[in-house]
């Protein structure tokens, strides 16, 4: 992982990018993960993470199941979603206001 006082060589990164692309592959146990997380959020006003697999779909069970309880404990991942549809919390409503453009389609 990129932190500050690392010293990687060019290899390094290129066998980092070469698994992971242009995201971060983040590894250890589920608190170590947490932490570097946290750290980000902390550091740089992040308020959100795309979480994508590297190796198999079992990426996204073992994230959920073992780092989302720890960022939870912390105060740092919702325990629960507000009630209502995506549409209800961006608008208030479950129609599309008539001022937004999609609501000009409506019958």
């Amino acid at each position: 992982m990129f932190t500050r006082g690392n010293a990687w060589t060019i290899r390094q990164v290129l066998e980092e990018k070469a698994l992971c692309g242009t995201t971060m592959a983040l590894i250890g146990s589920p608190t170590q993960i947490a932490d570097e997380l946290i750290r980000w959020m902390d550091e740089t006003d992040l308020d959100g993470f795309t979480i994508a697999r590297i190796v198999a779909h079992e990426t996204f069970e073992a994230f959920i199941d073992l780092v989302v309880p720890v960022l939870q404990e912390r105060g740092r991942y919702k325990t629960q979603y507000a009630p209502g549809t995506f549409r209800e919390k961006l608008f208030g409503t479950s129609l599309i206001p008539a001022t937004h453009t999609a609501g000009s389609y409506r019958r």
